[in-house]
């Protein structure tokens, strides 16, 4: 599990995030997995709901549920970039997730 928080005039998100191998094997033979991201106020340590979550390469975008927590079901095996925004929020990226 990582761990990213970014300081600044304006308040930080926390993200954890991981990867989870599955069962199986991907179209390209690939063993897929999960990304499960969770988003926290760097400040209070609470979940923020809303926050749009990119993960790229596949420019694939979700949105964090009431518990702060997105997931992205299936996803190929490799690095990733994944970047995390809301709105009164300075943005996080974390890069070789």
């Amino acid at each position: 599990m990582s761990f990213i928080t970014l300081r600044g005039r304006i308040p930080a998100l926390l993200i954890a995030g991981f990867l989870v191998g599955a069962p199986g094997r991907s179209a390209a033979g690939q063993e897929p997995g999960s990304l499960v991201v969770t988003a926290l106020d760097d400040a209070t340590q609470r979940p923020l709901p809303g926050v749009q979550v990119l993960v790229a390469p596949g420019n694939a975008t979700i949105i964090t549920d009431t518990l702060g927590v997105a997931r992205l079901p299936v996803i190929a095996e490799g690095l990733y970039t994944v970047v995390v925004r809301r709105v009164g929020y300075m943005p996080v990226e974390q890069v070789n997730v």
